[in-house]
């Protein structure tokens, strides 16, 4: 089977890694960002707490489930290229596009009451962030024996990576009850996203023609198989933690002693999973529990 050489070493590595230095330079900011932010966030709380004679404290729980919109535009990994070197021919793989994929979404949190219509969250949730990015190219396969009168077929390899992501959110929130009597609760806040699981799996599969009978070479056995690993480890270039801005409402009810809160939360990041344009906007759904 003949593909363009994949071992050479591209001039698209020193471009990554300028990216990388101006990617690192941003993450910083961010940083800086945050701490401004939870540092404001205490500030507010000493204040209106003094000012505030119904002050209360109260702790709960929160499981439920999240679409993650995974969203994905770069051609590959520089530690982990599936293609080079790239000189922009048409039967190169495009850009690696992704699809939405759910996840779970549990954790605690705790609540502290300023006045009847306002209150301030502090949440640490276990998010899954798991996603697929797929892309593809046009690939010519020589035969040892012809099919249909031919050698050479045009075939098809289709590129997979299966991120196995998750994160550990830290979100301070604001809540605002708008409405007297009425448990409508709206809710806004920032999100501290630590990347835990990391772990990330390249393949390629080819799509052959029927009839035709090819594939890549199995070292272990010497048999053909039309599928490999390219790489397996953890996400190439991945980054620490990613902010993020959240936004949604919520409607308590009361049972008994404990307050059941269903609630419709977006969830919009400011970074990236890695030094690639890869990240995942998520609409979060579930129900917390106040005790």
């Amino acid at each position: 089977m003949s593909k363009a050489n994949k071992g050479e070493v591209s001039s698209r590595q020193i471009i990554m890694k300028s990216f990388s230095t101006h990617f690192m330079s941003k993450r910083m900011k961010i940083q800086q960002a945050i701490t401004l932010l939870c540092a404001l966030v205490l500030c507010s709380v000493g204040v209106l707490a003094q000012t505030t004679p119904d002050k209360k404290l109260s702790f709960g729980v929160f499981a439920g489930a999240a679409v993650n919109l995974h969203n994905a535009n770069f051609t590959e990994f520089a530690s982990a290229p599936i293609y080079s070197p790239r000189t922009g021919a048409s039967n190169e793989p495009a850009n690696f596009t992704a699809t939405s994929k759910a996840g779970i979404v549990v954790g605690g949190f705790v609540e502290y009451t300023l006045s009847p219509k306002w209150a301030i969250q502090g949440r640490i949730l276990y998010a899954d962030r798991a996603g697929d990015l797929t892309t593809s190219e046009n690939i010519v396969i020589g035969l040892n024996a012809p099919v249909n009168g031919s050698t050479i077929v045009n075939a098809q390899s289709n590129y997979t990576i299966a991120g196995k992501l998750s994160t550990l959110n830290i979100e301070p929130t604001l809540v605002f009850a708008p409405l007297d009597g009425v448990g409508l609760r709206v809710m806004a806040g920032a999100g501290l996203n630590l990347l835990m699981g990391k772990s990330t799996t390249i393949t390629e599969a080819l799509v052959l023609p029927a009839g035709v009978s090819a594939g890549f070479a199995d070292a272990g056995n010497g048999q053909y198989t039309t599928s490999r690993t390219l790489f397996s480890g953890d996400l190439p270039g991945a980054t620490s933690m990613i902010l993020s801005i959240n936004a949604g409402v919520g409607y308590d009810i009361a049972v008994g002693s404990i307050t059941l809160t269903p609630e419709l939360m977006a969830s919009m990041m400011a970074g990236n999973f890695a030094d690639v344009s890869w990240n995942a906007p998520a609409i979060r759904f579930g129900v917390g529990a106040r005790f």
